[in-house]
């Protein structure tokens, strides 16, 4: 959850359902945005960098999207660099997938 979705061009992939660019004011504001389903559907992972390009950016997604991240995304590994947050179905052990 950052201002832009990198991995949309590292993987030379089309979005996955969702935005490419969240800027806050500009794609999206607290009354207009899509919706928590629209916006994480067929998501595998969140990740949300911890030194973000754009904080205010980055800050304003978990805020509007934070109830559906506590509830489907709960369990959370930490990096120097990352938050990320992964569905409760993962397996305990085994490598997250973020495909």
């Amino acid at each position: 959850m950052d201002i832009f979705d990198p991995f949309t061009l590292l993987t030379a992939r089309p979005p996955n359902a969702a935005w490419t660019w969240r800027d806050p004011g500009h794609s999206f504001t607290p009354r207009v945005h899509p919706t928590a389903q629209a916006e994480l559907r067929g998501v595998g992972c969140v990740m949300i960098p911890r030194q973000p390009i754009k904080p205010r950016a980055t800050a304003g997604l978990p805020a509007l999207y934070g109830g559906n991240l506590d509830a489907h995304f709960p369990r959370i590994r930490l990096s120097k660099d990352w938050i990320l947050r992964l569905p409760a179905s993962a397996g305990g052990g085994e490598t997250p997938s973020c495909a």
